[in-house]
């Protein structure tokens, strides 16, 4: 019995060893975490390639919702790394669904989230969710700072982007650094420049930036 677990909701029922008929959800899932891993090392064509056959998976069946959790959940990660969200192939398919989870992650991530949606949110958000709802910044900053995975703590801080302390952001980088996460390692670290006052550490960091960048 494996348990999975992507990103921001893309979420499996677990399997036994033996040959399953929905092997073509298991597909789309592992082609999804190809192509996270890739866009997050900056692995750019592989990971286009990958998400394509996330996609392609997913429309194998007339059960929308696996397609609708690789586009939602591919929109996250591009907030992740400081992205615009706007996610217009969820959006598409949002009528064709019937997920309350899938709903009140999209809400989430449009920062229009309301308490009711806080119940339904994936467990990690929900703390920073009703920091945010009390607009109480020092709440928002620590809850993020306890995140967990990764790219929930990257996600949840590009949410409020300009109110971020330098430890958020320090953690960050510092922890996709460690993972050799190379594509959020660029986009954080200018987010830290920016954030620097201290003009000899801030060389440090321009001078780190120049080396990682492609």
């Amino acid at each position: 019995m494996r348990s999975l677990l992507i990103t921001a909701l893309f979420i499996f029922v677990g399997c036994s060893t033996k040959v399953v008929d929905n092997k073509w959800q298991y597909q789309s899932y592992d082609s999804y975490t190809n192509f996270k891993k890739s866009l997050l090392q900056y692995k750019l064509e592989l990971a286009a390639i990958e998400l394509d056959r996330a996609r392609l998976n997913a429309k194998h069946s007339a059960n929308l919702n696996t397609l609708a959790r690789v586009e939602l959940s591919s929109c996250a990660l591009h907030v992740a790394l400081l992205g615009e969200f706007t996610c217009k192939k969820f959006v598409e398919l949002r009528p064709l669904i019937n997920d309350k989870r899938l709903d009140a992650y999209y809400n989430f991530l449009s920062l229009n989230f309301n308490k009711d949606d806080i119940s339904v949110l994936p467990t990690q958000y929900r703390e920073f969710a009703k920091a945010y709802l009390k607009r109480d910044t020092k709440a928002m900053n620590r809850a993020i700072l306890a995140l967990k995975p990764l790219t929930s703590k990257m996600i949840a801080a590009s949410l409020i982007k300009e109110k971020i302390s330098q430890d958020v952001v320090r953690s960050i980088v510092d922890e996709a650094s460690f993972k050799g996460y190379r594509y959020a390692v660029i986009n954080w670290l200018n987010v830290e420049i920016d954030m620097c006052s201290n003009k000899d550490a801030r060389d440090i960091l321009v001078k780190k930036l120049k080396i990682i960048s492609p």
